[in-house]
């Protein structure tokens, strides 16, 4: 009989559910004796791209609901990205589990409830092996790489990527980052520019660039049109990233807009692999620092900071300056392509075969 694999993921921007998505799509293809399932919100469902999944609506980071899903099925097992409700349920339930972060690396402390999963899949990335050391449940994969692409594409000179950018903790899309960005694109005169992210952002972001594409894309459409474009401008979130530089195409960064996205350009920046950036002190030309701001302060205060700079005409003017100016000329991508080379790329292909053993999938 088959197994039933609950997949769960974090509605925290598109990060988490495009592992889960990815994941998704390899079990489809290794596991002979599982049927897949997603617990799912809007917010996730907005670039699902997998055929043959079922989808349960449903408010995934809700215990209770988790806890109605999964009693509904036999002895199901779970697949949690970033989702601790999931896990927790789960092993309080003595259901199967695990649990995939591609953050490991950035906790201060292992979050307790992370650890009480059965399996901790943790992605490679610099730093990790400080985190990892006396945890026996810890298992340290090469990193998630989508390859599983539609033949359709959007093409473009310049894809401008912000990610999902509604998170769970303000509920809130970023506007005056929005606004910034869009005035900077408008200044473009459509240079071949398409921004792409989540429908609330899109909506939002096209009443200021109703000349350009602002589109919410599945997420095989999404890497297939990574793939074909000239030039890829993303917030710092890392699964975009990884696939720009994994397919060799190259990346510049946009301000950060969560305290991850912060850590993350702070790392790449030692590793150097960002030849081009802007930054909320670039603009300002002050120090900014993060460290040992919780993500609930983070978000709101970086906000902030782009209203301050939206309301001032001559600190307004330098960032939609220095926008545009990226976005014209694209740098090399060689050290990109060889940084994500050191890390591996088959974590999908591990996980599936973990599980598929360990479970008898």
């Amino acid at each position: 009989m088959k197994k039933d694999v609950i997949f769960f993921s974090n509605p925290f921007g598109f990060g988490p559910t495009c592992e889960v998505a990815i994941l998704m799509n390899m079990g489809m293809s290794m596991w002979k004796n599982a049927r897949l399932h997603y617990v799912a919100s809007s917010e996730c469902t907005e670039i699902l791209d997998d055929k043959g999944i079922h989808v349960i609506p449903a408010n995934q980071r809700d215990p209770e609901q988790i806890k109605e899903i999964l009693a509904s099925y036999q002895n199901p097992c779970v697949v949690s990205s970033l989702n601790r409700f999931a896990v927790k349920v789960a092993h309080e339930q003595h259901y199967p589990n695990c649990f995939v972060d591609n953050l490991t690396w950035m906790w201060d402390e292992i979050p307790e409830e992370y650890l009480l999963t059965d399996m901790y899949f943790a992605l490679n990335f610099p730093g990790i092996d400080s985190k990892i050391q006396d945890q026996p449940k810890l298992i340290k994969i090469p990193y998630i790489i989508d390859t599983f692409m539609s033949k359709d594409y959007v093409d473009s000179e310049v894809l401008v990527n912000i990610g999902g950018g509604m998170n769970p903790l303000t509920k809130k899309i970023p506007t005056a980052f929005l606004q910034i960005l869009a005035k900077a694109i408008a200044t473009s005169n459509n240079r071949g520019i398409i921004l792409c992210g989540g429908q609330e952002s899109m909506t939002y972001a096209k009443q200021y660039l109703p000349h350009n594409e602002c589109l919410t894309l599945k997420k095989d459409i999404f890497l297939a049109s990574l793939t074909h474009t000239k030039h890829f401008v993303t917030t710092p979130g890392l699964n975009a990233t990884m696939e720009a530089f994994f397919y060799g195409i190259p990346v510049s960064f946009l301000m950060p807009t969560n305290l991850s996205h912060w850590n993350i350009l702070n790392v790449l920046l030692k590793q150097d692999v960002v030849p081009q950036k802007i930054r909320w002190e670039d603009i300002l030309e002050q120090p900014l620092d993060f460290r040992n701001t919780p993500e609930k302060v983070a978000i709101p205060r970086l906000e902030e900071i782009a209203d301050t700079i939206l309301q001032d005409k001559k600190l307004l003017d330098k960032a939609v300056h220095m926008l545009y100016n990226m976005f014209l000329e694209p740098k090399s991508s060689k050290k990109q392509k060889e940084f994500i080379t050191t890390l591996g790329t088959n974590g999908a292909e591990v996980v599936s075969q973990t599980l598929m053993d360990r479970w008898g999938l």
